[in-house]
Formats: C-alpha cells, sequence, structure tokens
C-alpha cells in the first residue's frame, strides 16, 4: 500500500482507475493515506460473487475498503444488484452500471473455422491448443511449448501475439523439436488465421 501511494503521489494523477482483488484492496488503504490532491479512485466491479461474500464476517471490511472510492461501476445489472446487496450501503449514488463494451453478437453467431483453412496440411484428426497473448515471461509460453513433447503428434499449437521474448520461443520450439507443431502467428486482426 505505501508503494502504491508513492507512486499515486508521484505520478500526480486526476483519477485511478482500479479492477480486480486483490488490487482493490491495497489501492483503497493507499487512498486513506493520500490526505492532499487526492485524485479520484474508480473501481470497476466484474464479479456477480466471489468467496469473501460468503464470509457475513468479511462485511465491514469489505465496507471499509469500498467505502474508499468516489465511484464503483458494475459491468452489468445484476453485478451492481449483488454489490449492493453484500455491501448494504447507506447512499448508493456512487454506484453506476456501465455494460461491456463488447459486442457479444458476433460471437453468439461465430462460425468455426475449417482446420483446412488454417493449414491445408491440418485435418479433422488434428487437434489445436490456441494461445493469444504478448510474449512476456507473466504469459509463459515457454511452458506450453514444453508441454508439446509430452502431447502426441496431431496435436498443434497455435502461439498469437508479439513481444519481447518472441524469438526466444521459436528457439525453444526449434531445441526441443516442436518447431513443426508450434506456430507462430504474429499479430493477428479477426478472420485473419491462416499460417
Amino acid at each position: 500500500m505505501f508503494y502504491t501511494r508513492k507512486y499515486i503521489i508521484k505520478g500526480k494523477y486526476d483519477i485511478v482507475h482500479v479492477h480486480l482483488f486483490p488490487a482493490f484492496y491495497w489501492v483503497s488503504l493507499a487512498a486513506k493515506l493520500i490526505f492532499k490532491n487526492k485524485p479520484k479512485f474508480i473501481y470497476t466491479e466484474h464479479s456477480t460473487h466471489n468467496r469473501r461474500r460468503e464470509k457475513s464476517y468479511l462485511r465491514p471490511l469489505e465496507k471499509f475498503i469500498y467505502n474508499s472510492y468516489d465511484k464503483i461501476i458494475s459491468i452489468s445489472q445484476q453485478t451492481e444488484d449483488n454489490l449492493i446487496r453484500w455491501l448494504k450501503p447507506k447512499d448508493s449514488k456512487k454506484f453506476i452500471v456501465i455494460e461491456n463494451g463488447v459486442d457479444i453478437e458476433k460471437f453468439i453467431n461465430a462460425k468455426p473455422y475449417n482446420k483446412s483453412e488454417i493449414d491445408s496440411e491440418f485435418t479433422n484428426d488434428t487437434k489445436l491448443i490456441c494461445m493469444v497473448g504478448r510474449f512476456t515471461e507473466a504469459k509463459d509460453q515457454a511452458t506450453l511449448i514444453k508441454a508439446m513433447k509430452k502431447v502426441p503428434d496431431n496435436v498443434h499449437l497455435l502461439l498469437i501475439g508479439e513481444g519481447p521474448l518472441k524469438e526466444k520461443n521459436e528457439t525453444l520450439a526449434k531445441e526441443i523439436g516442436a518447431k513443426d507443431r508450434v506456430h507462430f502467428l504474429g499479430f493477428r486482426m479477426e478472420n485473419c488465421f491462416s499460417l
């Protein structure tokens, strides 16, 4: 919390927007230690439920934490309703719903690719594992690549993304003899899947 407080003060931010546990606890505590030039603190609630809500003795702590935020955004009405039911605030003016900005119609109506459209050598028997992510230590594509030694030959790995560790992962695939089954597709726009 002191580390977070230091960077909030140093950055002279107007708004600090937080997502997810435990970050919103740390930022809440840091906010309580900022006494002048305090930015607005906003939290986005993504879940209709979490395990903390199963323990009524945590309600006072949760109320204390959420109270640090100037606005609490929920991604759906049900998310907000459940949160308000849990916190039982005296004033619900700081709560607002802003639904996710994702057009879910395109996912509902999505048609699967024919595997041969991705690679002409893929057959219906080809099993595909796909990972989309930046090539960094946190994403750890290397573990997936190493796992390719332990799966049948008809399993192929599609890695979509760019990043500083991409070349290192390409070298790893060659070194373990999996380069023909690990496909580095780079950055992709939607509907651009061919190898």
